[in-house]
């Protein structure tokens, strides 16, 4: 069976979490403003008139909408445009949390286990990667950390474009090798270690704040542990760390490619045009 890492909540929709706040509390303020006050004025006006003979004609009602306008009304101008604020203040939070329940029965139907055997069956894609280790050196026999590059350039990859999923203990051709070896290089020989081992390797290629979009399942199949890695479409660009150089991967099919300064340059500002 996975194990489901429960994700965190990401910040990377900060930005457009608080742009969609202050949408919602303006239009909020301004239907209570210039809606709901007037309106209201015209109901009152309804219900108190002292003269009740016939009814109120379509001027008369204009009037004292128009009314709620007047220097005189505006405390209670305020009033309303309070309490429209806070149902757009509501709505929007509600909005959010629809979003962020949403995202995580996503997530948690990515990580099942369920469909993994398929998804291995059809082979590496747009979404998909597959590498047999980051650790342990099949070839040499021994630990070799350059192995790290291609896992977290293909994070970085996902991250950059639509997100995807980087499948851990799977040969390129699809078989099934685990990770029993990898686990075996770390002081905590156990899918805990390997954990611990991928966030810190996030952390510091990719940056503290990517962690929060990364998320990490472990299965077992044909007797060996496998480990999906989850990477949620980032808020801003994502660049990787190798020595002293910091380069920007983006997904392209089923391949990851570097960009040179101009091509990231421009590729981030048509992926991210809010962030600038």
């Amino acid at each position: 069976m996975f194990r489901f890492i429960k994700p965190e909540s990401s910040s990377s929709d900060s930005p457009r979490w608080g742009r969609l706040l202050a949408l919602n509390i303006l239009l909020g303020a301004s239907l209570g403003w210039l809606l709901l006050h007037p309106l209201t004025m015209v109901i009152y006006s309804l219900e108190f008139k002292e003269d009740s003979v016939g009814a109120p004609d379509l001027g008369w009602k204009l009037f004292r909408s128009l009314l709620a306008f007047t220097p005189s009304m505006l405390v209670m101008s305020a009033i309303f445009a309070f309490i429209g604020g806070a149902a757009g203040f509501a709505f929007a939070s509600f909005h959010r949390l629809l979003f962020i329940r949403e995202r995580a029965l996503g997530l948690f139907k990515n990580l099942s286990v369920g469909d993994l055997p398929s998804l291995i069956a059809a082979g590496e894609s747009e979404t998909v990667e597959f590498k047999r280790s980051v650790r342990w050196d099949a070839e040499r026999r021994c630990v070799n950390r350059t192995l790290e590059q291609p896992a977290t350039r293909a994070l970085a990859g996902f991250l950059n474009h639509r997100g995807g999923s980087l499948v851990l203990g799977v040969a390129d051709d699809g078989a099934i090798v685990g990770l029993e070896e990898d686990y075996a290089t770390l002081k905590r020989p156990d899918r805990d270690g390997f954990e611990q081992f991928i966030v810190g390797l996030v952390k510091r290629r990719l940056g503290g704040d990517v962690c929060a979009l990364i998320h990490v399942a472990f299965g077992r199949l044909e007797g060996k542990d496998v480990c999906r890695i989850v990477a949620e479409p980032s808020g801003r660009p994502v660049y990787c760390r190798e020595g002293q150089t910091t380069t920007l991967y983006v997904r392209m099919g089923n391949s990851t490619q570097a960009l040179d300064v101009r091509e990231a340059i421009e590729f981030s500002a048509r992926r991210w045009p809010s962030s600038e």
